[in-house]
């Protein structure tokens, strides 16, 4: 008798699911979300340094980290992904652009979110030379 109500109960928890997932109380998991980084290096002292971007395209998964190596090596780590916005960290501070492409070296961060149809641009807080960064979520 306990096999049977066993088998009873798992079978009636097993048929909720689709119901709970579909209410949206259930996430289900969004599988990889191709990301697209561009990184590009700067300097302040060359007038004709002309910079070449450097495209890599990740399928960011939780918990799955890409090397960066240049000015400053970091790792980015993919903390939350969803297909409409990816959130990670970086293993060293970076400094968020803003608008109008300025950066602030004091105020940096490690913590970062894109969204779906919008760039996040970040560099290395630096003053003569480094790199830019662009991160979208490729289509």
């Amino acid at each position: 008798m306990t096999i049977r109500r066993r088998t009873l109960a798992l079978a009636a928890a097993a048929s909720c699911l689709p119901v709970l997932t579909g209410c949206g109380l259930l996430d289900p998991d969004p599988g990889p979300v191709p990301v697209t980084i561009t990184s590009s290096s700067w300097n302040g002292w060359d007038r004709n340094h002309k910079p070449t971007p450097r495209i890599t395209t990740v399928d960011a998964t939780k918990g799955a980290s890409v090397p960066f190596t240049g000015h400053v090596d970091f790792d980015i780590t993919f903390t939350d992904v969803d297909e409409d916005s990816v959130e990670f960290t970086t293993s060293e501070p970076m400094s968020p652009r803003g608008e109008g492409g300025g950066l602030s070296l004091s105020d940096t961060e490690t913590e970062f979110t894109v969204e779906r149809g919008e760039t996040l641009r970040f560099s290395t807080p630096t003053t003569d030379g480094g790199m830019h960064y662009e991160v979208t979520l490729a289509s």
